[in-house]
């Protein structure tokens, strides 16, 4: 888990304030940066200390939780479920991180601790600094002059990160000590951060470790679901898909993740059809959560789930998104034409099975950081709920 600092983009004057700093520092973000702005595409770079702390003393910006643990959390602390216990995995046990995490969510916390499961409240603080990543969200439609008139086609972001805790995946020893003792077949994980590991990072050591414990969690909990997040070394996904994902329940992905994975390029016009190809050569025998923009499609092809469960389940990430990203003058709509004018919808595809979504589209959205992590969240709590 991390904080977000989010910095909000309102013009082309607040672009061209950015990318003269990304500039001075490295003229290839440039280069990155426009790419993913001219493709609505979300991505995230590693870089010093230093262009963090500038960006931070340039631009106004919100402190929020953030990270894949966080938004997990703030989903399910937004559904407000008497029956879910949310115990969390923390490395990290910096004052400010902690409490942010006090004043967001008022329910009961736990962590693991030496003595077993404990009250986040109990657990002892310390001064070390909290990873802040610097979140940049702007708008859609948003053109640049300066640029050749490049404009971004949806709203997204661009993250800078400079988190040697978080990136390395230290695991924290009181979970490693306990989870063998403590995780019950009542228990679900929702796990990524992979996608920050650096090709050095994967040692044997390391690889076998983390393997092994998938492979315990496989045998003890009710279910394991991994978010693939956008992953930028190959050997880093090769060792997600060969050794975290054979012992995992459940992924969720998004196009942009689904391309990397399998070495394809992202083309300008999608379908349906084109995801189902995509998605049905996929190698992994679990259930899939897919999310783009207007889309959410599942594979299902045990049929673990009813039809209607599914469409509860969808809808209810999509009410969820409305709930609580919406803003000021945002308007709702649903892209049907995916589904020949359907907003639900089963699907045959290569001998698998699943079913298709049109959600709410919202404009203006009030943030799209953590959108798929709270999306997948949201789906599985109405699924795994439903079957109590």
């Amino acid at each position: 888990m991390n904080l977000d600092a989010i910095v909000f983009l309102h013009n082309e004057l607040d672009v061209n304030r950015l990318l003269e700093i990304m500039m001075d520092y490295d003229p290839e973000l440039v280069t990155q940066f426009l790419r993913a702005f001219s493709l609505g595409k979300a991505q995230e770079v590693t870089v010093s200390s230093s262009l963090v702390q500038i960006l931070l003393q340039t631009f106004p910006h919100e402190l929020v939780l953030g990270g894949q643990e966080g938004f997990f959390m703030q989903a399910l602390a937004q559904i407000k479920s008497p029956k879910t216990i949310i115990v969390l995995h923390l490395p990290i046990h910096s004052s400010l991180l902690l409490q942010q995490i006090e004043e967001y969510y008022a329910r009961d916390l736990y962590a693991f601790t030496e003595q077993g499961l404990s009250l986040l409240e109990d657990i002892e603080r310390d001064d070390s600094k909290a990873p802040i990543h610097v979140v940049i969200e702007y708008p859609k439609d948003l053109r640049l002059k300066r640029y050749k008139g490049v404009r971004s086609p949806v709203s997204n972001r661009f993250i800078f990160s400079n988190d040697p805790i978080n990136s390395s995946l230290k695991l924290d020893e009181f979970f490693i000590h306990q989870y063998e003792t403590l995780v019950q077949k009542n228990w679900v994980f929702l796990l990524s951060g992979y996608h920050l590991l650096s090709p050095a990072k994967l040692t044997a050591t390391f690889m076998n470790a983390h393997k092994s414990m998938f492979q315990k969690l496989q045998g003890k909990a009710k279910w394991v679901h991994f978010e693939l997040a956008d992953t930028v070394h190959s050997k880093v996904r090769s060792f997600i898909m060969k050794e975290i994902l054979p012992f995992t329940t459940s992924i969720g992905l998004n196009e942009v993740e689904l391309h990397k994975f399998l070495n394809r390029s992202l083309p300008k016009k999608v379908s349906l059809e084109y995801f189902l190809e995509l998605l049905t050569s996929f190698p992994y025998e679990g259930i899939i959560l897919f999310h783009t923009h207007g889309l959410y499609i599942s594979v299902d092809s045990s049929s673990m789930f009813t039809r209607d469960e599914w469409e509860q389940a969808f809808r209810a990430a999509s009410d969820h998104i409305v709930n609580t990203r919406s803003t000021f003058g945002t308007q709702t709509s649903q892209n049907t034409g995916l589904l020949n004018h359907k907003t639900f919808t089963k699907w045959s595809f290569n001998g698998k099975e699943g079913y298709a979504f049109t959600p709410h589209l919202l404009n203006p959205i009030s943030s799209t950081v953590g959108l798929g992590d709270t999306i997948s969240t949201t789906i599985l709590y109405s699924l795994l709920h439903e079957t109590n």
